[in-house]
């Protein structure tokens, strides 16, 4: 019986072996929108990017950079930790598009938009929002009218970002995901 099977192996092994390589989507692309991220009347940047290669191991970058091209704010991670498809989706290229544009371009949100953030270690099912700075300075900054920049960190959860004038540096002030 292993004589009859044998054969038969090596022919779907050298089926595989000449097969064509499966060509993976590609979802480079750039975006970059003004915002007001240091103050309400800043004329900032974010730059959303998605780099080369194909699209299950191309990496993501979102920028923020002030008035006179400082960075205030960089985060890097590979792009498809940040949607909920298959690596092999034809799919992904519109997917990765509509991440780009709804990052950059919703980036900043308003204050009816910024969640109630529960103590580090205390977030839940029902509220997956986590403060990470003093609750004093997170309220001193609200007060200011600091704008947020809000962005995905993978499919579930994502960061709050802020903008703090004493330290003059942006501060990851909530993040989110269970």
């Amino acid at each position: 019986m292993f004589r009859s099977v044998l054969p038969l192996a090596l022919v779907a092994v050298s089926h595989i072996v000449r097969a064509e390589p499966v060509v993976a989507p590609t979802c480079e692309q750039s975006v970059e929108r003004p915002v007001s991220f240091v103050s309400p009347s800043s004329r900032d940047k974010v730059t959303v990017a998605i780099g080369s290669g194909p699209c299950y191991s191309a990496r993501l970058e979102i920028t923020l950079t002030s008035e006179q091209g400082k960075v205030l704010y960089a985060y890097s991670a590979p792009f498809k930790h940040h949607i909920a498809e298959q690596w092999d989706s034809l799919d992904l290229p519109r997917s990765a598009s509509e991440f780009v544009l709804y990052t950059a371009e919703h980036g900043i949100v308003g204050g009816l938009d910024i969640p109630n953030p529960l103590p580090r270690g205390r977030a839940t099912e029902s509220n997956p929002f986590e403060l990470q700075i003093p609750i004093a300075e997170f309220k001193r900054l609200i007060k200011a009218g600091q704008p947020v920049f809000r962005h995905a960190t993978y499919y579930e959860g994502g960061r709050y970002v802020m903008f703090d004038f004493k330290s003059k540096k942006a501060i990851v002030a909530i993040v989110w995901g269970y």
